[in-house]
C-alpha cells in the first residue's frame, strides 16, 4: 500500500468519490476514489471535501484504486 496527499481536483456527490491531483508526481490526476466514512455514518454532501482541500489518500499494492482517508482544515497565516 502507498499514502499520498493530494488535492481534490472534481467530486462525484451520487457515487461519494473524488478524483485528486497530485503535485509531485507532476499533476497527475487520479482515478475515481472512494471517500471513507466512519462506520454508522452517511456522508452528506456537507462532508464531502472540497475543490482544492489536501487530502490523505491510501492506494492498493499495485493498482491506482484507493480511498481518501480524511481531510484537514488549512490555517492561512
Amino acid at each position: 500500500m502507498s499514502v499520498r496527499i493530494g488535492k481534490v481536483s472534481s467530486i462525484n456527490k451520487e457515487k461519494s468519490t473524488a478524483q485528486v491531483v497530485f503535485e509531485e508526481l507532476d499533476n497527475m490526476v487520479s482515478n475515481d476514489l472512494i471517500i471513507l466514512i466512519p462506520i454508522g455514518n452517511t456522508l452528506t454532501s456537507e462532508d464531502l471535501p472540497k475543490i482544492n482541500q489536501p487530502v490523505l489518500c491510501l492506494f492498493l499494492d499495485n493498482s491506482s484504486d484507493g480511498f481518501i482517508l480524511g481531510s484537514w482544515k488549512v490555517n492561512k497565516i
